[in-house]
């Protein structure tokens, strides 16, 4: 919320680096379905954080996934999405699981 109304786009580095901070904190829960859960919040903030950016307005395009004209992801979230689910498969979670 802190960053909607300040202006996201412009402290996309900031929103990026205390959700994956938020992630990285899930993932250390030990129970069931924490990685998944790690995975879920990130994937919540991409969304958040393209609903709020403009494919001709991006600062700092290294930030993001851009096919075309159309944002398709934040690297540094799906970056960390793949490495919990590398961790998770390692632990032996259910890979369907981690796919969702």
């Amino acid at each position: 919320e802190y960053w909607e109304r300040g202006g996201l786009p412009q402290f996309a580095n900031d929103f990026i680096a205390s959700h994956i901070r938020i992630a990285r904190l899930l993932e250390c829960q030990q129970r069931a379905g924490a990685i998944a859960e790690a995975c879920e919040h990130l994937s919540t903030a991409e969304a958040r954080l393209l609903s709020h950016v403009e494919v001709d307005k991006v600062e700092n395009p290294d930030l993001y996934i851009i096919e075309g004209q159309t944002l398709k992801g934040v690297a540094a979230f799906r970056r960390e999405m793949s490495r919990a689910c590398q961790s998770g498969l390692r632990q032996g979670e259910d890979v369907e699981r981690l796919k969702a």
